[in-house]
């Protein structure tokens, strides 16, 4: 292994077209390789519509848990991009975790 013992099974999630204010639930997947449990204490979103809910999280030797981000679509116009991330820092000083989502508005 290169060090790295959590792995998301994807970084980015596209959202698809979204609509201002609307509220979106997003998942992702956090594969634990490694023969310890590994906590996930914090995170930093790009902007205030993105809150990680159910952080700190201890991720389990040789499991998976999901991360659930709480997603707040902000007022933008039809047809801009959104395209945010959000950094998830381990206890055990690996390198943070990136998180990428992305949608199109539409009105």
């Amino acid at each position: 292994m290169d060090g790295k013992t959590l792995f998301v099974n994807k970084t980015t999630l596209d959202l698809g077209p979204v609509v201002p204010m609307e509220e979106k639930l997003v998942a992702f997947y956090v594969n634990n390789k490694f023969f310890r449990p590994v906590k996930i204490v914090g995170g930093n979103a790009s902007c205030s519509c993105a809150i990680p809910e159910n952080l700190p999280l201890l991720v389990p030797a040789m499991s998976v848990s999901t991360i659930t981000v709480r997603f707040r679509v902000p007022q933008k116009k039809g047809g801009e991009f959104i395209d945010n991330h959000i950094t998830l820092f381990l206890s055990d000083g690996q390198d943070p975790l990136q998180l990428r989502f992305t949608a199109k508005v539409v009105e």
